[in-house]
């Protein structure tokens, strides 16, 4: 992960990266939409339920402009030149690609350019396009949040409660949360919260392992219990169960920013070897990301037709592995083709202000 500035964190890579394969482990074993299979291996409901790795994803997005403007000068325009640089470019041609299967697919050109428009707003955009609609959400409020840190981490934490209170009261009154609390903001602001009080309490001094692990083993074994609950989805013979999302979006935020603070600052990892190549599948992340989604079900159902039974939720994993791995020498041409000409155009946006000179200068 390369800064405008020019400093690569490889932790966050390699958090990345997990994030990544998450999400794709978590398509390719429910690519199957009537999967009946619960997982025999308790720890392998962070696959089945991987849909958690879009909260790390937001987790590390708090976590990671926390460390890269808390308590610095921001020249905000700049910097929503830069992230529209990072993120647009394949985000057009990816929505471009969906409008063209929608269109043959008999929808109107009319039609898929007001949900393109409605995306801005509304997570609209398809495939996992629609959490970029969360994140743009999230650039807009951070002068907000790195404000308030500045006066106190006591007003995010207060935030965080209010949101957790606000799904509470929707809840109570409509009988359903889930929905806000995953697709919007209204449940996503926990997560960006969560990574930059993370960053802010253990940047000066590391992250007990101790904590890390209940972290850890808080979520696997909520996720086994919301697996057998119906998880996202919801089973056939179980239904889905809309309560817990009340409190989901700041269970696996606090549990991921405790994961989070503990690896950045307790590991150094080399760009070499095997860290690199972790390190690259989190360079190509968001390629992978945004380009998975089509391919998984095409590759899903060939190797189901050659008598693999990936219903199976283990079975599923296996395989999602080497699919990952293919997914990167994609996402590998994608980030050199597509992203990096554009990064390249990138600006700095830290400003230096110096005591004894009225005139701002901008950092390296």
């Amino acid at each position: 992960m390369k800064s405008t500035s020019g400093q690569h964190f490889v932790a966050l890579d390699h958090v990345r990266a997990t994030a990544a394969f998450l999400v794709v482990a978590y398509h390719f074993t429910r690519s199957y939409p009537s999967n009946p299979a619960f997982p025999g291996f308790p720890l392998i409901a962070i696959v089945s339920e991987g849909y958690t790795g879009v909260s790390l994803f937001m987790v590390l997005s708090g976590y990671l402009f926390a460390k890269l403007l808390g308590g610095r000068h921001v020249h905000y325009p700049t910097f929503l030149y830069n992230r529209a640089l990072r993120l647009f470019p394949l985000l057009v041609l990816v929505l471009a690609a969906y409008g063209v299967a929608a269109v043959m697919d008999g929808s109107s050109v009319w039609a898929y350019c007001q949900r393109v428009l409605s995306g801005f707003v509304t997570p609209s955009w398809p495939g996992t396009a629609w959490s970029i609609t969360v994140e743009l959400h999230f650039y807009l409020l951070l002068p907000m949040l790195l404000a308030l840190l500045a006066r106190s981490p006591w007003l995010l934490a207060a935030l965080w409660t209010a949101a957790l209170l606000g799904r509470w009261a929707i809840y109570a009154e409509s009988g359903t949360v889930v929905d806000l609390a995953y697709w919007t903001i209204v449940g996503r602001i926990d997560q960006f919260l969560a990574g930059i009080l993370a960053f802010h309490v253990f940047s000066a001094r590391r992250c007990p392992g101790w904590a890390a692990a209940l972290a850890a083993v808080t979520l696997m074994v909520f996720l086994a219990w919301f697996r057998t609950e119906g998880g996202f989805f919801g089973w056939p013979l179980v239904g889905r169960t809309e309560k817990p999302w009340v409190y989901i979006p700041a269970l696996e935020a606090a549990c991921y920013a405790l994961m989070l603070a503990w690896y950045d600052t307790n590991h150094r990892p080399r760009n070499a070897g095997f860290s690199r190549f972790v390190a690259l599948a989190g360079t190509y992340s968001y390629s992978i990301y945004l380009i998975h989604q089509p391919l998984t079900w095409t590759v899903w159902k060939a190797l189901y037709f050659l008598g693999f039974d990936l219903r199976i939720t283990e079975v599923g994993f296996l395989f999602s592995i080497p699919f990952f791995l293919g997914l990167m020498a994609i996402g590998h041409v994608s980030y050199r083709v597509i992203e990096v000409p554009f990064l390249r155009l990138r600006r700095p946006y830290l400003v230096a202000v110096a005591i004894k000179q009225s005139e701002p200068q901008c950092s390296v």
